[in-house]
């Protein structure tokens, strides 16, 4: 029964799997990330809760067996895993990515880290159209982010967390469940487009008049609105 995997086992980098089952492993090393060759690695039956970061370096990767661990959570460098076509992840506790992401399957669970990968460099999160009911931390944690579209989910409430979110400028959060939009929302300064139509609001947040350069506001909701009057709504972002 392994309690620890030595760092040395990154100097094996021709390996091309691994299999690590049923030990009492709670980590990896981080040299873990050096074998480049590795295509299945089996680590089901551990004690594991996390998964370092330079698991992202396996670029030759088609098979991961983690069933029957404590993790809770997926590294998103899994989105640079292109290649994976087989993921185990049974008998864990996953919240991030959400349940309804895992239960499509490897290829949309690659998809949704890459595209939060992608957002650290591009500025841009496009994440609309997966069938989200929640929104993880991971998205309000991307520094620089500018864009982010969540339209088109089953969102039925955002987490308090815009605090970070100081550069961005558009959000879309069209046809969703929405009732409110949280206080945070006001620390969005630089907002200029924000497009909420299609939610179940009866009224505007106020935290909407803390955006002094929007320009640009989709309010239409599946219900009218009772706040403000449409007298108000006339005039615009005014």
């Amino acid at each position: 029964q392994l309690l620890t995997l030595p760092p040395e086992i990154g100097a094996l980098q021709s390996l091309v799997e691994l299999r690590l089952s049923h030990n009492d492993l709670e980590r990896l090393p981080a040299e873990i990330g050096n074998l480049w060759s590795m295509l299945t690695l089996q680590i089901n039956h551990n004690r594991l809760s996390m998964l370092p970061p330079e698991i992202g370096d396996w670029s030759s990767l088609t098979e991961l067996f983690l069933a029957s661990n404590k993790m809770q959570a997926l590294p998103v460098q899994l989105g640079l895993l292109t290649l994976l076509s087989r993921l185990d992840i049974d008998n864990n506790a996953i919240t991030s990515p959400p349940a309804e992401v895992v239960a499509r399957g490897s290829s949309d669970v690659v998809d949704f880290m890459r595209r939060i990968c992608d957002a650290k460099y591009t500025g841009t999160l496009n994440l609309s159209g997966k069938a989200l009911k929640v929104v993880n931390a991971e998205v309000f944690d991307i520094d620089g982010l500018q864009a982010l579209n969540l339209n088109d989910n089953m969102i039925t409430t955002l987490p308090d967390s815009f605090q970070k979110m100081t550069l961005l400028t558009e959000m879309n959060l069209a046809n969703n469940q929405l009732s409110t939009l949280p206080p945070s929302l006001a620390c969005c300064k630089f907002l200029r487009k924000l497009v909420i139509s299609g939610n179940r609001m009866v009224s505007l947040p106020a935290e909407i008049g803390a955006l002094v350069r929007l320009e640009q506001l989709d309010y239409k909701q599946q219900v009218p609105l009772l706040s403000p009057p449409e007298t108000i709504l006339e005039r615009g972002t005014e």
